[in-house]
Protein backbone atom coordinates (compact mmCIF):
# COMPACT_ATOMS: atom_id res chain seq x y z
CA UNK A 1 0.00 0.00 0.00
CA UNK A 2 1.79 3.30 -0.92
CA UNK A 3 1.55 6.16 1.51
CA UNK A 4 -1.08 8.19 -0.08
CA UNK A 5 -3.05 4.49 -0.08
CA UNK A 6 -2.35 4.48 3.52
CA UNK A 7 -3.07 7.95 4.58
CA UNK A 8 -6.61 7.84 2.61
CA UNK A 9 -7.53 4.63 4.03
CA UNK A 10 -6.50 6.02 7.75
CA UNK A 11 -8.98 9.02 7.09
CA UNK A 12 -11.45 7.00 5.31
CA UNK A 13 -11.60 4.49 8.68
CA UNK A 14 -11.36 8.14 11.06
CA UNK A 15 -14.46 8.98 9.19
CA UNK A 16 -16.12 6.13 9.34
CA UNK A 17 -15.51 5.92 12.50
CA UNK A 18 -16.75 10.11 13.66
CA UNK A 19 -20.09 9.29 11.76
CA UNK A 20 -20.43 6.23 13.70
CA UNK A 21 -20.10 8.00 16.89
CA UNK A 22 -22.42 10.98 16.03
CA UNK A 23 -25.55 8.48 15.03
CA UNK A 24 -24.60 7.02 18.24
CA UNK A 25 -25.06 10.12 20.25
CA UNK A 26 -28.08 11.15 18.34
CA UNK A 27 -30.09 7.97 19.77
CA UNK A 28 -28.76 8.39 23.08
CA UNK A 29 -29.53 11.90 22.78
CA UNK A 30 -33.52 11.23 21.58
CA UNK A 31 -33.36 8.64 24.67
CA UNK A 32 -32.19 10.69 26.97
CA UNK A 33 -34.01 13.83 29.12
CA UNK A 34 -32.83 16.94 30.91
CA UNK A 35 -31.50 20.19 29.82
CA UNK A 36 -28.02 19.29 31.25
CA UNK A 37 -27.54 15.92 29.37
CA UNK A 38 -29.13 17.23 26.15
CA UNK A 39 -26.51 20.22 26.27
CA UNK A 40 -23.72 18.25 27.17
CA UNK A 41 -24.84 16.02 23.94
CA UNK A 42 -25.47 18.20 21.64
CA UNK A 43 -21.77 19.20 22.56
CA UNK A 44 -20.20 16.57 21.85
CA UNK A 45 -21.77 15.84 18.53
CA UNK A 46 -20.72 19.71 17.54
CA UNK A 47 -17.86 18.57 18.17
CA UNK A 48 -17.53 15.15 16.15
CA UNK A 49 -19.16 17.41 12.99
CA UNK A 50 -16.27 19.90 13.38
CA UNK A 51 -13.98 17.04 13.30
CA UNK A 52 -15.93 14.76 10.44
CA UNK A 53 -15.61 18.18 8.72
CA UNK A 54 -12.21 18.40 8.99
CA UNK A 55 -11.07 15.11 8.22
CA UNK A 56 -13.30 15.79 5.14
CA UNK A 57 -11.56 18.30 4.09
CA UNK A 58 -8.13 16.35 4.80
CA UNK A 59 -9.61 13.58 2.78
CA UNK A 60 -10.83 16.13 0.18
CA UNK A 61 -7.05 17.44 -0.26
CA UNK A 62 -5.32 14.65 -0.32
CA UNK A 63 -7.49 13.52 -2.95
CA UNK A 64 -6.27 16.63 -5.43
CA UNK A 65 -2.70 15.93 -4.74
CA UNK A 66 -3.23 12.71 -5.60
CA UNK A 67 -4.49 14.01 -9.46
Amino acid sequence: MTDKSAQMFEIDTRIAKIRQEIIDLTNWSSAVSGQASDDALAQQIEDRETQLTALQDMREALAEVSE
